[in-house]
């Protein structure tokens, strides 16, 4: 068999059956039953419902006929997978998305397949039209037909009973199969009313029922048959299905009359005309609720779930819809007032309409009443009241002294005065009276100018201490207290200050409180002093109060416009709990009438309605126990359903659900579809939420069916929810699915770990080249500090070499001779040498960088002095290239003068020879270095050093140690190294005489 999409979606549609479904309203006066209707109106694909299962994750599959799946039955074995027998062969899917289909090809013995059936060893049976009966075992078929002992090749039904033999029912009778291969045959020889047999179930007791289609109902206990007919209460011979229910009842569903319920001792017969959906049925079951479901031809499916509400609809020939009152009377009969006119009065066998022919009225009755006497009061809108005495019934009008024709309410106090409650004629009671030993009436009436506020009175209620209390429109309330025989103090209260001081009703409940319903501030009650309100904020469904009433269980029952509410007080006459009944609970007529309410002899509450009477019993009000079956029914990512997108898992069965599911960090919006199945109630089934991972709590209850969470962060989550039914009874366990949003890459673990030691890495290296990078400098410093210290000491030991006091003595003792010899001029210019001289190597001292032409004008004084101290035994040049701009090339002080002073003293001086020493100055092409070249004709260092050893002179060494040192010096603060070179010429050449020394010197230009 082919499944479309189209035919599939039927489950969806009635998993759960959430959609919003109304009643059929069915014109009768016969009381109508707590069904609930639905067919193609409410979502249902067709409305030839076939077959009914019930899945075990509390599902409904519905089997009709050419509308969805095109069911005539359909089970659910012991692993979860669901078989439906078609008029195409056998299909059977494990996860509500995927089929096997079986046929004839596969050895099926017909593909018209009737019934199914899973025997204790867990084999699928298959009864099929003309094709007998198929067992699959092991993947393959055994097929049992006629010729192999079948009574007929169509079957109908099949069943096995407790013992494990297994009944096959056929069109042309049973075969009873035993597990040791025994069978034995029933038909009409045997008893049975007919061979057609639709349907064979086993009670508790052990006995057989089989439906016959042609002759009704028979139960076999082993020995015989026992036919159930007319005469036992069932009139239709067509019955097609059986089923016992959880409290013993065996069911009856037929073809054309609806459907049986059999206690034990009589049947109960339910039709259209007591809200069955349709009188041609074709299966029933009982969920696990206890709600039974019946599949009918052409009226959809309906449910049964309890008798706490019985319906007596109006708009028929005995009652009007609108119910305006109530009343039992002390001969149980109930009496009610509808949009007819008149009253309508049943007596437990039949519904009267009573009017004006027969002596009562054609107008609308709205209020009745029984005085302690036993007389009925009708109080009617616009003709006054009728009063019965069981006879006949006699009127009074406002010409009798009554206040208005208008009566809202009757009631009598502890004197026996009756009051009435008029419109537009405030309030007045009748006082009898024995005048000329006739008895008479006298009306005592109250209006505004009486004291009362409002002349409209809506409800009147007597307490125990004689006080009668009035609810009014738009005067709130009032008590009237008796000071007298017709004397009475006035006292008016308004219920809430700045309310609509619209009091409707009035009653008194428990501890005698007196207790108000009122027209828009909800129901209050009065404690002498003020008034304790509760609301829509208490859990009323509303503050419009039609009427009150307590039952005898102490229960405060409240009528309002959308139902009613069942109020259980606590001690301190505090809201406890509140339950509300509307037509999803079975209250059909859902509106309330002012006042219509009654409590009947037997502990029953009936309540007018604008659609009819209905009758609350309260034995069969049991709270749902059992909480719903809560399911996530799916998932989208942004707004895409999970399973069509990429990161779909392989999908969890029946529910398209991922088995697991990782989604990257941009894929963060996910919406979580979910449903609570409640079959008794799944208008009222409330939800709770939370995401684990985010939530912190869960969610207030709701009636969501989907929560969706935006812009999740990466992280691990679980999805729960859980689910209560209309009584609060919520899921022991919550549904819950988890998944994971993963980080971008730069937010992984391993990335911030990888970062983070990079980051440390990259910290230690600059702190580590930081704290080199210090050392380096605090070294270069400490070297740059050293270095110039070493410098000034050197510059010092320098200053001190070229102030040398045997050059400054001798300096002076040659000056001192030109002056002995009377040579001033001589004296003069040699003193102006020296003094210049020392002024130039002081001032040369302090800088590190002197022009070279001052150099060279210090060198040429110190020599003039040098020559003048040695008698002028030597002269002296000093050369430079004519490229070179001595101006403006500077050189350090104090280099260049050690060397001069060794040539002079080491070198010319001990010479035999008169002496020359010249000094040159030259680039040769290299701008950053000068040269500088000191030649002497004197002994030759060779000779110097040899005479050295023999007399030793420390004046030489020192000299020459310091400009080393500063040479040394110089080279480590510039790139160009200074250099120094000392030769002896008589190295060069024999012939020739003295030393060269050749200095290359740093310059600054």
């Amino acid at each position: 068999m082919r499944f479309s999409r189209e035919r599939y979606f039927m489950k969806q549609i009635i998993m759960g059956l959430i959609a919003v479904l109304w009643l059929f309203p069915n014109p009768a006066c016969a009381q109508q039953y707590n069904f609930r209707n639905y067919s193609v109106a409410e979502g249902l694909a067709q409305s030839q419902v076939y077959a009914i299962c019930q899945d075990r994750r509390g599902n409904l599959w519905l089997g009709t006929r050419g509308g969805g799946v095109n069911i005539f039955d359909g089970i659910e074995d012991h692993t979860g997978a669901i078989w439906i027998a078609t008029d195409e062969g056998v299909s059977v899917t494990k996860d509500g998305r995927h089929f096997t289909n079986y046929t004839t090809k596969e050895g099926l013995g017909s593909n018209l397949v009737l019934c199914l059936m899973e025997d204790k060893q867990g084999i699928i049976w298959m009864g099929t039209n003309q094709g007998g009966v198929s067992k699959f075992i092991n993947g393959n078929f055994v097929t049992y037909t006629k010729k192999t002992g079948l009574p007929s090749n169509i079957v109908n039904c099949l069943m096995q009973d407790k013992d494990g033999d297994t009944w096959i029912g056929t069109d042309g009778g049973i075969l009873r199969m035993g597990q040791e291969g025994s069978t034995k045959k029933y038909n009409m020889n045997n008893g049975l009313p007919s061979n057609d047999i639709r349907h064979i179930i086993q009670d508790p007791g052990g006995n057989m029922w089989i439906a016959t289609y042609t002759g009704g109902v028979s139960v076999y206990d082993g020995s015989q048959f026992r036919t159930f007919g007319a005469n036992d209460g069932l009139t239709s011979e067509k019955a097609i299905w059986l089923m016992n229910d959880k409290k013993g009842n065996i069911w009856v569903a037929t073809y054309d009359e609806g459907a049986y319920r059999y206690d034990g001792f009589h049947f109960t017969h339910f039709t259209e005309e007591k809200g069955l959906c349709n009188n041609s049925l074709r299966c029933m079951l009982q969920d696990n609720q206890g709600n039974i479901w019946f599949g009918s031809s052409a009226g959809g499916i309906c449910r049964f779930d309890s008798e706490r509400f019985k319906h007596l609809a109006g708009n028929n020939d005995k009652l009007g819809n609108v119910v305006y009152a109530i009343h039992e009377d002390h001969l149980h009969r109930m009496w009610y007032a509808s949009s007819l006119g008149g009253v309508t009065r049943f007596d437990s066998m039949k519904y009267v309409l009573i009017r004006k022919d027969q002596g009562f009225t054609n107008f609308k009755v709205r209020c009745i009443y029984e005085d302690p006497a036993g007389k009925l009061w009708f109080g009617t809108i616009g003709d006054g009241v009728f009063v019965y005495d069981g006879h006949g019934y006699t009127h009074l009008g406002s010409k009798n002294g009554l206040s208005s024709n208008f009566i809202n309410d009757i009631t009598s106090d502890k004197y026996g005065n009756i009051w009435f409650a008029t419109a537009g004629g405030g309030a007045c009671f009748a006082k009898e009276s024995v005048v000329d030993s006739n008895k008479r009436i006298a009306f005592h009436k109250f209006g505004p100018k009486n004291g009362l506020v409002s002349d409209r009175v809506l409800s009147l209620m007597a307490d125990t201490m004689g006080n009668m209390w009035m609810g009014t429109q738009g005067g709130g309330l009032v008590k009237f207290s008796n000071t007298g025989d017709t004397f009475f103090s006035i006292t008016t209260y308004n219920v809430r200050p700045g309310g609509t001081h619209i009091v409707r009703t009035v009653t008194t409940g428990n501890q005698g409180r007196v207790w108000i319903g009122t027209g828009g501030d909800g129901v209050a009650w009065f404690d002498g002093t003020s008034f304790h309100a509760f609301t829509k904020a208490d859990g009323l469904s509303s503050n419009n109060i039609y009427s009150m009433t307590f039952d005898r269980a102490g229960f405060l029952w409240v009528g309002t416009e959308k139902g009613l509410d069942k109020i259980e007080l606590n001690a301190g006459t505090g809201i406890k709990s509140v339950r509300h009944y509307a037509r999803a609970e079975g209250f059909n007529g859902i509106e309330t009438i002012q006042n219509s309410v009654c409590v009947d002899h037997t502990g029953n509450l009936w309540f007018g309605t604008v659609n009819g009477t209905t009758e609350y019993n309260a034995t069969e009000d049991q709270p749902n126990a059992q909480s719903p079956a809560i399911h996530i029914t799916g998932i989208k990512l942004f707004f895409d359903r999970i399973e069509d997108t990429p990161y779909k898992d392989s999908l969890s069965p029946w529910y398209s659900i991922p088995k697991s599911l990782v989604l990257p960090y941009d894929k963060n919006e996910l919406s979580f579809d979910f449903t609570g199945i409640n079959l008794s109630n799944p208008e009222h089934v409330s939800y709770q939420w939370k995401l684990e991972g985010l939530d912190k709590g869960w969610s207030p209850p709701n009636q969501n069916r989907t929560a969706t969470y935006n812009n999740l962060p990466p992280g691990k989550y679980t999805f729960m929810v859980k689910s209560a039914n209309e009584d609060g009874k919520w899921d022991a366990e919550p549904a819950s699915f988890s998944f994971t949003i993963t980080p971008p890459f730069w937010a992984t673990l391993w990335f911030r770990l990888s970062a983070g030691a990079f980051l440390v890495l990259l910290v230690y290296l600059g702190f580590s080249l930081r704290v080199r990078a210090l050392r380096r400098k605090n070294q270069a410093e400490k070297d740059k500090i050293e270095l110039e210290k070493n410098i000034i000491e050197l510059e010092q030991q320098a200053l001190l070499l070229q102030m040398n006091p045997h050059f400054i003595f001798n300096s002076l003792n040659s000056i001192s001779t030109f002056i002995t010899r009377n040579e001033p001029a001589a004296a003069k210019k040699y003193l102006a040498k020296f003094a210049r001289l020392m002024r130039q190597i002081l001032q040369n001292s302090t800088e590190a960088f002197i022009p070279l032409e001052e150099e060279i004008n210090m060198l040429r004084n110190y020599l003039d002095l040098e020559m003048l101290c040695h008698g002028h035994k030597f002269d002296y040049q000093v050369l430079a290239d004519a490229g070179l701009d001595a101006a403006m090339i500077a050189i350090p002080p104090m280099l260049i003068q050690p060397f001069i002073e060794n040539a002079v003293l080491h070198g010319v001086v001990p010479s035999e020879n008169e002496g020359h020493i010249e000094i040159s100055f030259s680039q040769n092409g290299k701008p950053h270095e000068i040269i500088c070249k000191i030649r002497d004709n004197g002994i030759g260092i060779n000779h110097a050093l040899a005479a050295k050893n023999q007399n030793a002179s420390d004046h030489k060494s020192m000299a020459y140690t310091v400009t080393e040192k500063r040479l040394e010096m110089m080279q480590e603060n510039t790139t160009h190294k200074p250099q120094v070179v000392v030769r002896d010429l008589g190295d060069i050449s024999p012939d020739r005489h003295g030393t060269e020394v050749v200095l290359t010197i740093p310059i600054e230009i």
